[in-house]
């Protein structure tokens, strides 16, 4: 325990010391005893941080893994289950933050929060961290990380191209070209075939198709607008994708020359404006106003009063019935050194408020990036061009 003189002195016993230690607050503090092999652990702790810190004496002797026996409950053998799938997340975060080179300051961190009352740590550490609810339910669904490999792109060109020649006649617009009333399975059938970064989690395929499909049984997410956006400039580089000639969009790179990753910068591809393009003149009104009473409540972080609704407002706005999926043909040539002449297909989709989606959200507790990400004025701004 805390106050007991002695010590376990190793250097005093060179041919092994065989002891049965009992804790105490040197064993919940995490000392470490060498060669221990059978630990019995019943003290139950309430956040992540103890958890971990009393874990590490539980043994490993390198070559000798299989004779360690640990002996506990089942109840924290879940919760130690539900830690390492948290601890995963995160250091799959770090590793990427590490790779974009940027800090906390820049870069969005979340911890899985647990269902049954474990906390990430004591309340007075957390301090500015926030609970948020991370489900596709009003989100925006986006790449912004891309690979650096041509074929790739060349790939993903080849299947937006012939993926839009089986829609039916759209409208031509100046800045973009709009197909309606696409049906799931053909959003379905694209996300299936297109290839995203596997760091850009919010826009990997699988899990994209497997919220679509999901709702879909709810009688939601049935009918969608499909828009290909262009450069309406006159001296944007040209291409002819889906049957329809369209200017290519310019978006910075936010990575270090030798990255071998193409990050957008602001983590953003979306033009604010096209997010509302598929709603009424009164859904945007009422987005609007939504939007302009939060601002008075104070429930926002823009510094004015807004003349045009974030994404938040317009997704809360959007009918559950219908998706809009934006495709974004960026053009590698302003990247200084290209790594493909292809243009880079992206896509954001902006996925409408559902209370069957918000059923299969997960509890993240997120840094203050990361929620401005989700909810700040990074939404309001336009895309870095």
């Amino acid at each position: 325990n805390g106050d007991v003189g002695g010590t376990l002195d190793y250097a005093d016993n060179p041919s092994g010391l065989n002891v049965i230690a009992v804790g105490g607050d040197k064993l919940s503090r995490g000392l470490t005893l060498e060669g221990l092999s059978v630990s019995y652990y019943i003290r139950p702790a309430r956040n992540y941080d103890t958890l971990l810190q009393m874990g590490r004496w539980f043994g490993y002797r390198p070559g000798y893994v299989d004779l360690c026996r640990l002996y506990t409950t089942e109840d924290l053998v879940g919760w130690y289950e539900h830690i390492a799938v948290a601890n995963e997340e995160l250091r799959r975060d770090f590793n990427f933050m590490e790779l974009s080179h940027q800090t906390p300051e820049e870069y969005g961190l979340k911890v899985r929060t647990h269902p049954g009352g474990l906390s990430v740590t004591a309340a007075n550490k957390i301090r500015h961290g926030r609970r948020m609810q991370v489900s596709f339910s009003g989100h925006l669904a986006q790449t912004t990380i891309f690979h650096k490999d041509p074929k790739i792109h060349e790939e993903n060109l080849a299947v937006t191209d012939q993926w839009l020649q089986t829609l039916k006649q759209p409208a031509t617009e100046k800045k973009r070209v709009v197909w309606k009333d696409v049906p799931a399975a053909q959003i379905i059938s694209f996300l299936e075939n297109y290839t995203s970064h596997p760091a850009c989690r919010q826009a990997e395929g699988d899990l994209l198709n497997k919220y679509i499909q999901k709702l879909l049984g709810y009688s939601e997410l049935t009918s969608w607008t499909v828009a290909l956006i262009s450069n309406s400039m006159s001296k944007a580089t040209q291409a002819r994708i889906g049957g329809h000639d369209v200017g290519l969009l310019c978006r910075a790179d936010d990575t270090p020359k030798d990255s071998g990753i193409y990050m957008l910068k602001k983590s953003n591809i979306l033009s604010p404006d096209d997010e509302q393009l598929d709603l009424s003149d009164e859904q945007k009104a009422k987005a609007l106003a939504d939007n302009i009473a939060a601002f008075e409540r104070d429930e926002t972080r823009s510094k004015k009063k807004p003349e045009r609704p974030s994404g938040p407002f317009i997704r809360n706005t959007r009918s559950p019935q219908k998706g809009l999926l934006l495709l974004y043909p960026l053009d590698p040539n302003q990247l200084g050194k290209p790594f493909t002449t292809t243009p880079i297909i992206g896509f954001a989709i902006s996925f409408p408020e559902s209370s069957r989606g918000q059923a299969s959200a997960i509890e993240y507790q997120v840094n203050t990036k990361y929620w401005r990400d989700r909810y700040g004025e990074e939404e309001e701004d336009d895309a870095a061009a």
